[in-house]
């Protein structure tokens, strides 16, 4: 297997780096807000405003087809040096986002208004208004991953999410309540376009001006509908579409924030080996358009790589479910236990899921996608119908992790039928049975220790049994090592030795690099 090339792996690297730091960042302050809104507030209290926050969600992502468009094809179109045509590409595309953001956030505040609960109409209508920033924001951050310079987007991050920490504190002291917390979600998406759109607007405009070839112009209006359309069955196996069931079929509300809260646990600790799958998945986009045979050899070493990383921090949450929700939320969210351990161990498949997705895009293919996901999506709403009425979330959370399962798996079989892709299942297989062996100590001190206790060794207790049994096994090579620390480049400096030995450890005989 050849070695992907010491360019695009640095590529690779930088955007890992600064999405990682932009990842970490959000997930920071997530916890730095969920946590004291879930405790001050309670379950019932956040159940309403969860449901409406999921729908503003999918309400944003009905346009998500035309930012697609801006990262396949300016990222294309950059790497063949045609600039001009990548700027029209962006301009066409922010034009037309912006029209999509006014129709959907002005249809959204009449849904409020004549279909809305009237206790929470105010609360409601500014959620929807928060759509507005969140759809324009998105092509220039996809312009700036197109351009493989991931570092673009931290500052608007930055901006805020800070601002919305601090509308949320101020609430919460101030007992502005859900009204306050609504407002400073809507000012931190107006604040992030007004930091991130600018630099890229004046990036894009110092290229030559052309248009759009006529012959390119049906490719992108399918890509955009094609992707529309993989992006709303994703909400529903993806996403926590189960609210919209939970709504209806669940005995009260509070199962709405079990579901929601161990969800965005889940959701955040696979953020941060997304961060590399996202990164190279903007690389992968360009390489299309550099050398198309290289594309899967990146596809098949990501699925090892996000799995080798993923996996062992979603089973050792599910491990940890007890002492985390006890911990960290308090009794109020008891019933929540069962729920993020069966999310976090359904989740395990999901690692796998970007590589083959960003294969299947940068080559065009999303039918495959959108048929397959249309089945998953059918399973979940069917398991959601069949358990939530009598388990609540914990049937929610069933129905969402069985699809998300299923639809990784399939779309992994039609990739390597179709396209020859070549999984290392030996060291797939290997690192499953190392996550295996974690369950016992952990699981052990659960019993013996109570819940910071529990926490504090079960982390180390868990990393060192699987660790070693990885190094045993031999599931890195020096070819792995060669890769990961071409990665560790990114990593800080401060980190970055603690990085390097551990790949050393892993791989023995392939000594650490001197830095």
């Amino acid at each position: 297997m050849t070695p992907t090339p010491r360019n695009a792996t640095r590529l690779i690297a930088s955007n890992t780096f600064w999405y990682g730091f932009e990842s970490v960042f959000a997930i920071a302050m997530v916890f730095a807000t969920s946590i004291p809104m879930a405790r001050v507030l309670g379950p019932e209290r956040l159940g309403y405003f969860q449901y409406v926050a999921w729908l503003t969600n999918v309400g944003t992502l009905l346009a998500i087809g035309i930012p697609s468009v801006t990262t396949k094809y300016m990222a294309e179109y950059l790497n063949r040096g045609e600039t001009g045509i990548a700027r029209a590409i962006f301009e066409r595309t922010l034009t037309l986002q912006i029209s999509a953001a006014l129709v959907i956030t002005a249809l959204g505040e009449l849904l409020v208004i004549f279909t809305g609960d009237p206790a929470h109409r105010n609360v409601s209508m500014i959620q929807v208004l928060s759509m507005l920033p969140a759809m324009v924001v998105a092509i220039p951050s996809q312009a700036n991953n197109a351009a493989e310079d991931m570092r673009a987007n931290v500052a608007g991050s930055i901006v805020s999410s800070s601002l919305y920490l601090a509308g949320v504190l101020a609430s919460l002291h101030w007992h502005w309540d859900l009204i306050g917390i609504a407002t400073a979600f809507a000012v931190s998406r107006g604040a992030e376009v007004l930091v991130r759109l600018p630099p890229v607007w004046r990036r894009v405009r110092s290229y030559p001006r052309a248009r759009i070839p006529v012959e390119l112009r049906p490719a992108l209006r399918s890509f955009a509908l094609q992707s529309m359309g993989l992006m709303l069955l994703n909400v529903v196996v993806w996403d926590r579409s189960d609210v919209v069931l939970l709504k209806f079929l669940a005995r009260d509300v509070s199962q709405i924030t079990y579901f929601t809260l161990t969800f965005n646990i889940v959701e955040k600790v696979v953020l941060l080996p997304q961060v590399f799958g996202h990164a190279l998945g903007n690389t992968m986009m360009a390489e299309y358009g550099r050398d198309q045979s290289r594309v899967g050899l990146l596809a098949s070493n990501a699925a090892k790589y996000m799995y080798l990383f993923a996996a062992p921090m979603l089973f050792g949450l599910a491990l940890l479910s007890s002492p985390l929700i006890r911990l960290v939320y308090g009794h109020q969210y008891l019933p929540a236990i069962p729920v993020l351990a069966v999310a976090a161990g359904l989740a395990l498949f999901k690692p796998l899921l970007l590589p083959v997705q960003y294969f299947l895009r940068s080559h065009n293919r999303q039918v495959p996608l959108l048929v397959w996901n249309s089945a998953c999506g059918v399973l979940n709403v069917g398991v959601d119908w069949a358990l939530i009425p009598s388990i609540g979330a914990l049937g929610a959370g069933i129905g969402n992790g069985v699809a998300q399962a299923s639809s990784v798996i399939g779309i992994w079989v039609y990739s390597i039928v179709t396209y020859r892709i070549r999984l290392d299942f030996g060291a797939l297989a290997k690192i499953t049975l190392a996550l295996a062996a974690m369950a016992a100590p952990v699981l052990l001190l659960n019993a013996w220790l109570p819940p910071l206790a529990a926490v504090i060794a079960g982390v180390p207790a868990g990393a060192i049994v699987f660790l070693g049994l990885l190094r045993q096994m031999g599931v890195l090579g020096g070819e792995d090592s060669q890769r990961l620390n071409h990665v560790a480049a990114a990593v800080p400096k401060v980190f970055r030795p603690a990085f390097q030995r551990i790949i050393a450890f892993m791989v023995p005989g392939v000594p650490a690099p001197v830095r």
